[in-house]
């Protein structure tokens, strides 16, 4: 319970009577705060709710404090056990991420909290998975590399670093500081330049990993020829579904390189070994989510005048 900011009492009899619990915002007379339910002075903050539905979040509270929880105790001197409990139970039974990962392995710095802001701080991009911003802040920093293991490597570099004294905390934040800028202006610029309003037109959710690499280097917004050729990088990604499939490795990689040389001469340009199959376009489900689904649709629907760029 811990886990759900937020509880839901549905009190109303054209709905079902069951109560239950909702991850979302507080809605006056329909949804209440868990945090004054459990509240010691609950009965003054929810005193404005009629009896029925009083006795409703009364049974609520009750329910929640005499929950029986067994508990489980593990004893080990291996910090990697403790680290793979913790991601087990933290990751609620799903797959494990690069993320979830690169979370166990900072020990000396809250990682999670660190990344949980940095995606606040994206507005109507709140619900990106954690896996690409921290994927764009290994390749931000230098670390041209793709997989798992590559992510847990850098994470554990900086925290052995940390406890050897040869870096500090402040170091950390400074450069995580800078990415947050860097991935703020990757989220400003499709979304000003090809009409992504919010993570739900994002053909891939990559590219938040790999386009902050041109702004960490750059350090300023783009000029002419370099916004040029950043349409015909993400036309070219969104449309020929670059970042799927056996090519995703090599073209993610190509695309950090290109970033790099873009950033430090302007005059670089953009190519594509393998333009995008007319057929694909044919053939798609349009009533399915993809990256070439949703790219076609917001290029044709949403920002029909970026047809002539590409």
């Amino acid at each position: 319970m811990c886990f759900l900011p937020k509880s839901g009492v549905s009190p109303h009899k054209d709905e079902d009577e069951t109560s239950r619990f909702s991850y979302r915002p507080a809605i006056e007379g329909r949804y209440v705060s868990i945090v004054d339910v459990l509240s010691p002075n609950w009965r003054y903050k929810l005193r404005k709710y009629a009896s029925r539905k009083f006795k409703k979040i009364e049974d609520c509270r009750r329910r929640l404090l005499r929950y029986e929880l067994p508990p489980v105790s593990i004893r080990t001197k291996s910090l990697d056990d403790v680290r793979t409990t913790f991601i087990r139970i933290n990751s609620g039974g799903m797959r494990v991420t690069a993320a979830d990962q690169a979370f166990a392995k900072a020990s000396r710095f809250n990682l999670r909290e660190l990344a949980r802001n940095a995606r606040l701080n994206l507005p109507d991009f709140e619900k990106v998975p954690f896996d690409p911003i921290i994927l764009g802040f290994m390749f931000a920093n230098g670390r041209l590399e793709v997989g798992q293991e590559a992510v847990e490597a850098m994470i554990d570099r900086w925290d052995k670093d940390m406890r050897r004294g040869k870096r500090n905390i402040k170091d950390f934040n400074n450069t995580w500081g800078r990415y947050v800028d860097s991935l703020g202006r990757a989220v400003d610029f499709p979304r000003e330049s090809f009409c992504v309003l919010n993570d739900q037109f994002l053909p891939s959710e990559n590219i938040l990993a790999t386009l902050p690499v041109f702004f960490q280097h750059n350090g300023a917004q783009p000029g002419v020829t370099q916004r040029r050729e950043l349409r015909k990088w993400f036309w070219a990604t969104a449309l020929g579904q670059r970042y799927s499939g056996r090519g995703c490795r090599k073209n993610v990689l190509a695309d950090l390189r290109f970033f790099q040389r873009l950033a430090e001469n302007g005059r670089a340009r953009f190519s594509l070994d393998e333009p995008a199959d007319k057929s694909d376009l044919l053939r798609a489900q349009y009533t399915q989510k993809s990256a070439l689904t949703k790219a076609l649709a917001k290029m044709i629907i949403s920002c029909p005048s970026a047809i002539n760029t590409v």
